[in-house]
């Protein structure tokens, strides 16, 4: 009594983590029964369910979570949420987005290909921006990079122009067409022995201009491209700060030491400036790649690359703006910066999306622009961390996933990605990935921190702290459709996320979901429902939504409500709701099943060939390894000792059942005059059959194998199959000496003819043997071939090696190893 006792108590400690009483004293008593039972290894019992994980990272898409963010750990949290703004960007022109910086409360966004500018008010409370005002740039078609200088102006990039145009006012007060083809980053950070720098990274060639601000504020508006001579580069304050062996820098990026980092397209290739410019230093090589995005981070920075497919961006820039770029010299490969813009439509995994073209109408005189399609990335995305002083290392990596901006909330980078409207993240702190909830258009290729406001903390999701300095709420800027959505870390809104068509492998009832462990908060909140279906088609066949309920005596263990469901795919929707809902985090779970039962499947069948052993020396190892299409097994192995004669028959099998059910075997065989299988095993877990043959009639005998299953499977769910494998003979009659000729030849040598013949089986060969102790086999048929029940063995000797030999014995042998004899005299020599 007193160990009983002691073991309830250690019980009750050990689940001081469960959720109830019930629960804790279920498992105190299930402890208790153990140890009264005895050892634990004594109650294991074989299963015919499985079990597979649900892992969050893995099995949720982008586009399919809402408020919740899958990590790549597998655990499913707190999260954005993405919201379309309400804005019709086409009606004003701008039919491409490609970059957007903020002065205040009002946010610039530079478009294609028309040149323009669009400005935007956001509201006091960060959620909503309005139309203001449009800025036209005439001269100009594709506004690639822009810049916000302290005093309010813009500085804007251009391409095919290559024009720098400063802003001010909503005036452009500044113009200069660079001797190169694109101007793709902007950084106006800088400051050099006192003055305000700006510098300017191009495409065709690739290069770094560095710009003094106010010198150039007073050169005036130039249309005319700017000869690649630095005195005309002087008259405008723009001097050569640096070059790469390169088509294209791609993004820039100064440090708070001062040192630059610059990345290349379509080599990728990363370079470390000084702060005066001059002659890079190579921080990292690459082939075929875009340095899309440079982020600073304390210790170092970090750098977005994309891999193949780097020249999608031109031909795509090409098909949307060909019948509307206004007239400019003819683009270079150096317009293959950023991410490409392909079809967004399709979420990866067949589902349905809600993405389209967008809809809204235009103005009369300006037609619906149509996004032409193209084919899915097939590249590859890595994020890598540079360490101040040490080697760069791979922070993360992305198969089909172009990655296209990166920026920073709080300790999370956020990277905004495509082509399916992929926003990610990576923490630096735990070095795990991230996937948040997907984005519209197909690709994001920016992302703007919007000015923060004040958040309660109500409504603030678990990595959001709310303070003025922290931004909650981020402007992404998106093509294939152009549109603007807000990703916001404050919002208090529906949370959920949706797995991928799952597939079990075969039709499966299906059991419960069961979490590891969850939080009480996490608890309360969770919400699961589930639907299957026998079709992998993404709309046809699916089931409605069953909710699920949890047990109060199973906690963890999530089934349907309305009682087990079957299917072949089966699809979770995980819902967070309630006060809790921003406290939400949940570990993988795991869905167990049982498969459909399927019958047993015959994956071999032999009937060995006969031993030749005459003392029983023969062993069932030896003839099984001796036998090409068997060779070594261990249940054969482990029968080793088993004799095998002549007249020993041995069938062996192999078996597999998808459902790992234990299996029993019988084997039967019936003669050419037997009315009824005679069973030679019967109801053995054995793959093979040993048995003897004397006494049993002579002829060829048919086999069946039938397998059934059996324990633990319920009597009433058992299958059985049945096999018909190949025949056999059996044969215990010698071969017929038919007739036998032996002749003396010119040299005195013998020329000996054999005519054999067997009624069941083919003859194996024949042999002489001399009275003088030679013996000599038959090597050739008459006919070249030893094919058949008759046969004609033939032989010549010479004089040496009949010798005085006067008899001579011929035996001949069938493929059953039996043999006939006959004595013969050898012709006297003339």
């Amino acid at each position: 009594m007193i160990k009983g006792t002691t073991a309830l108590l250690l019980g009750l400690f050990m689940t001081r983590s469960c959720r109830s009483p019930v629960a804790a004293l279920t498992r105190a008593f299930l402890l208790l029964s153990l140890l009264t039972i005895g050892p634990v290894a004594s109650l294991n019992a074989q299963t015919l369910s499985t079990s597979r994980e649900v892992n969050f990272y893995r099995d949720i898409p982008s586009r399919s979570l809402k408020g919740l963010a899958a990590r790549s750990d597998g655990v499913l949290l707190n999260g954005p949420h993405i919201r379309p703004l309400d804005l019709v960007l086409s009606e004003q022109g701008a039919d491409l987005l490609w970059s957007a910086v903020s002065i205040g409360q009002t946010v610039y966004l530079g478009t294609g290909p028309e040149g323009l500018i669009l400005s935007l008010e956001v509201s006091d409370d960060g959620v909503t921006l309005k139309p203001s005002e449009t800025i036209s740039l005439p001269h100009d078609s594709h506004l690639l990079a822009l810049a916000a200088l302290p005093d309010g102006e813009l500085l804007v990039g251009s391409s095919p122009e290559g024009a720098l145009s400063l802003i001010k006012g909503g005036e452009v007060i500044a113009r200069t067409a660079l001797p190169v083809s694109s101007i793709l980053a902007i950084d106006v950070n800088a400051t050099y022995e006192g003055n305000e720098y700006a510098l300017v990274a191009t495409g065709s060639p690739a290069r770094v201009y560095r710009v003094d601000l106010a010198h150039f504020r007073k050169s005036g508006r130039r249309i005319e491209k700017l000869d690649d001579d630095a005195d005309a580069l002087a008259e405008c304050g723009i001097e050569l700060w640096g070059a790469v062996r390169d088509e294209a820098i791609r993004s820039l990026l100064r440090l708070p030491d001062g040192r630059v980092i610059a990345g290349s397209a379509p080599k990728g290739n990363l370079y470390e400036f000084k702060e005066s410019g001059g002659e890079p230093r190579v921080l990292s090589e690459n082939t075929n790649t875009e340095v899309t995005s440079l982020l600073a981070w304390e210790g170092g920075f970090f750098a977005a690359l994309t891999t193949g497919d780097t020249g999608r961006r031109t031909a795509q820039l090409a098909r949307n703006s060909a019948n509307n770029v206004r007239p400019t010299p003819t683009r270079d490969s150096a317009n293959n910066s950023g991410g490409g813009e392909g079809a967004g439509n399709d979420s990866g995994d067949g589902e349905p999306s809600n993405e389209g073209e967008q809809g809204a109408p235009r103005s009369p005189q300006r037609p619906a622009l149509r996004t032409a399609p193209t084919p899915k990335f097939s590249g590859s995305s890595r994020l890598l961390w540079f360490p101040d002083g040490g080697y760069p290392e791979v922070a993360g990596a992305r198969q089909g996933v172009g990655f296209y901006q990166i920026a920073r909330h709080g300790d999370l980078v956020l990277i905004t990605a495509g082509d399916e409207g992929e926003l990610l993240g990576y923490d630096p702190k735990n070095r795990l990935g991230m996937v948040f909830a997907g984005a519209t258009a197909a690709q994001v290729n920016g992302i703007l921190p919007l000015p923060p406001t004040q958040v309660s903390s109500a409504t603030a999701g678990v990595r959001s702290t709310p303070n003025k300095t922290l931004p909650e709420r981020f402007l992404l800027i998106g093509n294939n459709p152009a549109s603007l959505e807000l990703m916001d870390f404050s919002a208090a809104a529906e949370r959920s996320a949706t797995t991928r068509r799952i597939d079990l492998g075969s039709p499966a009832e299906i059991g419960a979901l069961r979490f590891p462990e969850l939080s009480d908060a996490s608890s309360a909140s969770l919400q699961v429902g589930l639907r299957t279906s026998e079709s992998s088609d993404p709309l046809e066949g699916w089931g409605h939504w069953e909710p699920t309920a949890e047990s109060p005596f199973d906690m963890g263990g999530y089934r349907a409500e309305h009682g087990p469901l079957r299917g072949r795919y089966v699809q979770f929707r995980f819902t967070a709701a309630g006060p809790d809902a921003p406290l939400f985090e949940a570990e993988s779970p795991r869905l167990y099943l049982l498969p459909q039962n399927q019958r047993p499947q015959l994956t071999k069948f032999a009937v060995l060939p006969l031993s030749n052993a005459r003392n029983g020396t023969d062993t069932l190892r030896k003839l099984a390894e001796s036998t090409p299409s068997i060779g070594y097994r261990e249940d054969l192995a482990a029968a080793s000792s088993t004799p095998l004669h002549r007249r020993t028959r041995v069938i062996v099998w192999d078996l597999s059942d998808p459902n790992d059910d234990a299996l029993l075997s019988t084997l039967s065989i019936r003669g050419p005059s037997d009315t009824d299988w005679q069973p030679v095993l019967v109801d053995s877990t054995q793959r093979y059959a040993v048995f003897n043959t004397d006494g049993m009639k002579e002829g060829r005998y048919r086999t069946k194998l039938e397998v059934r299953e059996t324990a633990p499977r319920p009597v009433e769910q058992r299958l059985s199959v049945s096999f018909e494998g190949e025949s056999f003979v059996i044969d215990h009659s010698p071969p017929e000496i038919l007739t036998r000729e032996i002749l003396r030849t010119a040299d005195g040598g013998l020329s000996i003819s054999l005519v054999a013949q067997d009624l069941d089986s083919l003859l194996l060969g024949a042999e002489i043997r001399l009275n003088n102790g030679n013996r000599y086999e038959f090597t050739q048929t008459l006919d070249g071939i030893l094919d058949g029940k008759r046969e004609t063995f033939v032989i010549e000797l010479n004089t040496e090696e009949v010798g005085s030999s006067s008899f001579l014995e011929a035996t001949v042998i069938d493929t059953h190893y039996n043999a006939t004899t006959q004595r013969l005299p050898i012709p006297i020599k003339e």
